[in-house]
């Protein structure tokens, strides 16, 4: 028997947020860059304002965004670099396409960029610290281990979370026809 949700319910992190956005025919990618687009601004603006207050530290925002497979994340880069702007930077984690993994993961990792680009396999086994937003774009939501693998990602102990501090945000971008598995 496989594993459901429910089942996988303990292992997740009380702390996480999970959203589903459910979107029509080819217009996941628009939503993802309008939802990375507002949580950068967000971050841009508390941060600002954190700067007169030595108190407050604020997290940036630290994102792996899913994509089925090489393909699709291939024809996201374009529109993901053009949505960024300032200190964001992309990066893109697919080891098929002729970048050196390492030098990528090692610019993620000492925040030379702050967005990755990624398939859920080309990140197995490796750990991102500090984490706060994981996307996942139209990936197969029959086995939910492989949800809890990507939601992990943001649901590792001591993280701070997003700008709101209130933890990781894990967001799942489905097609009508995948929205009730």
């Amino acid at each position: 028997r496989m594993a459901s949700l429910k089942d996988l319910g303990l292992c997740l992190d009380p702390g996480l947020k999970h959203d589903r956005v459910v979107v029509p025919g080819d217009r996941g990618m628009l939503c993802l860059v309008r939802m990375l687009r507002k949580e950068l601004h967000e971050y841009e603006r508390a941060a600002s304002q954190a700067d007169s207050d030595d108190d407050v530290a604020i997290q940036r925002p630290r994102v792996v965004a899913f994509f089925p497979g090489e393909e699709e994340a291939k024809a996201a880069i374009e529109p993901m670099r053009d949505a960024l702007w300032g200190e964001h930077k992309l990066c893109v984690l697919l080891p098929n396409i002729g970048v050196n993994p390492l030098e990528i993961m090692e610019q993620f990792k000492s925040n030379a960029t702050s967005v990755m680009l990624a398939t859920p396999n080309s990140v197995r086994g490796l750990d991102f610290a500090n984490l706060t937003h994981v996307y996942t774009m139209y990936l197969p939501s029959d086995d939910p281990r492989e949800y809890l693998h990507l939601a992990g990602r943001v649901g590792r102990i001591g993280q701070m979370g997003s700008v709101s501090g209130s933890g990781g945000r894990v967001t799942s971008i489905l097609r009508p026809e995948e929205a009730d598995q």
